[in-house]
């Protein structure tokens, strides 16, 4: 583990609480274990350890959807953030705050790149954010994927190759 992903880990521990539930209007952190790892349909990238925006369920049974930061570019990133925060001062009030997909969507069309379902079931040490610390955790770009297929064409952002300094 390199001193970048101490740090995250640390941030983590020190600002968030264990999760049982997942609620919409909330910032999470979990681990996931997809089922479908290599389905050649699903020309996408995932991410092992989202760190997401729960937006709420998902059409499906114990699926929830979400906006994971992790996949947008780290200055994308903090736009969308700071955009949820003019309009609902989610940070500033560090509570839970419910924004819906069509708001998020508004922010700028390509953020639904990011937009992802998660099954509740694949999901495990789920911890929920406090939201003042999302600001910082943005910022790391710790690399936790695989692709579900060969390449990832179907996407205009990059992932991030740059680390937190």
């Amino acid at each position: 583990m390199n001193s970048d992903e101490k740090l995250f880990n640390q941030l983590i521990k020190e600002n968030s609480t264990k999760a049982t539930l997942m609620n919409n209007g909330c910032f999470y952190y979990f681990h996931y274990k997809p089922t479908s790892w290599m389905n050649p349909k699903r020309n996408i990238m995932l991410d092992l350890s989202p760190l997401i925006f729960c937006i709420g369920p998902s059409n499906g049974e114990n699926l929830i959807e979400g906006l994971n930061f992790r996949h947008l570019p780290i200055l994308f990133r903090k736009k969308v953030l700071n955009a949820m925060d003019s309009a609902s001062s989610i940070i500033k009030s560090n509570t839970r705050t419910i924004i819906s997909r069509e708001k998020i969507l508004s922010i700028d069309p390509q953020v639904v790149q990011a937009i992802r379902k998660y099954n509740l079931k694949n999901i495990s040490n789920c911890m929920l954010l406090d939201n003042k610390i999302m600001q910082e955790l943005i910022e790391f770009d710790i690399n936790n994927y695989i692709m579900s297929s060969v390449l990832e064409n179907n996407t205009k952002f990059e992932l991030n190759k740059h680390k937190h300094h």
